[in-house]
């Protein structure tokens, strides 16, 4: 139960957060811890053989709803959010208020996809490869290094205001600590590891934090990856081990669409209906409705899969 706990649990915590004034703001940054761990755990073999285009494949999933709910706005705008569609939102130069991008919310997924490019980007290169096959967990911390190094040294240079948060450069080096998680196999290099982690995670939560969220964020992000290393595994009662494993295979569906329900489909209601009573109906119905989705592109997924076999005969030269 170890990925799908952390999964489950980092959405959970992002749902909540959207929806209430609670200061837990580490969810996403728990994800893209997780992000990191993911592609060391399932694609590092891709991404260590220069095969990237299938270690792309998984990011299909989530790109396609994705470019949907774009499509949708620019309908409902009669405008293209260019910001949207070039998945470069986050980097501060475009305003939903003018139709340039869709709202913030979105910034996790073109953070997600702009992950995946730089780790492309760095595999494709060949010594990189060979470097990293040879000494995979301290080419992991060389990496690490850079990332941490970006992070304290491109905000001072780059002034886009309160929503660098949501930059590549501010959150890439917890993909990374994620990735570094992933090969700390054993307890030498989980050790380095937290001691590399702690100072610059107690820094960001402590030194550099402008509110109380921001030490909530970054202690929460330390917690996860301390439970990553140390906590292998998460005994939990079997019906709620199989919610969880639900949930945190809808994840990225959950983080899509939980906010139409209290945006959209329970708007009407929001005047006659308690706030606390409202928010947990949008908080279920959130995490509802993108199980629903995630369930449905998966059979969408499965008949497209059906009918390319079934057509594959017919496609065959004689």
């Amino acid at each position: 139960m170890q990925g799908d706990q952390r999964i489950a649990d980092a959405i959970l915590l992002v749902v909540i957060h959207h929806e209430t004034l609670w200061p837990i703001p580490g969810g996403s940054g728990v994800m893209m811890l997780l992000v990191g761990f993911g592609l060391a755990r399932f694609q590092a073999t891709h991404l260590l053989a220069g095969r990237i285009r299938q270690a792309l494949r998984p990011a299909i999933g989530v790109l396609i709803p994705y470019f949907l709910i774009v499509s949708a706005y620019a309908f409902a705008w009669r405008a293209i959010p260019l910001a949207s569609v070039t998945l470069t939102g986050n980097l501060g130069y475009a305003e939903p208020e003018r139709h340039e991008m869709i709202p913030y919310l979105y910034w996790f997924i073109e953070a997600y996809a702009q992950t995946l490019l730089i780790f492309s980007l760095i595999f494709t290169v060949p010594a990189a490869r060979k470097l990293a096959r040879l000494r995979p967990f301290a080419f992991s911390l060389g990496l690490l290094g850079v990332a941490v190094a970006a992070r304290f040294s491109i905000p001072p240079l780059v002034d886009i205001g309160n929503r660098q948060i949501f930059a590549i450069y501010w959150v890439f080096h917890l993909a990374v600590f994620g990735w570094c998680a992933g090969f700390a196999d054993n307890p030498a290099r989980r050790l380095i590891l937290m001691a590399f982690a702690a100072p610059v995670l107690g820094y960001l939560a402590f030194w550099e934090a402008v509110w109380i969220g921001t030490a909530v964020k970054y202690l929460m992000i330390f917690a996860a990856l301390l439970a990553l290393l140390y906590v292998p595994r998460i005994r939990l009662p079997a019906r709620a081990g199989r919610v969880m494993t639900q949930v945190a295979a809808s994840a990225f569906p959950i983080y899509l669409f939980h906010r139409f329900v209290p945006e959209l489909l329970m708007a009407p209601a929001s005047p006659a209906l308690p706030a606390p009573i409202f928010h947990l109906l949008a908080i279920a119905g959130g995490i509802g409705i993108g199980i629903f989705a995630g369930k449905a592109m998966t059979g969408l997924r499965n008949q497209l899969g059906r009918f390319a076999m079934r057509r594959q005969p017919e496609l065959r030269p004689v």
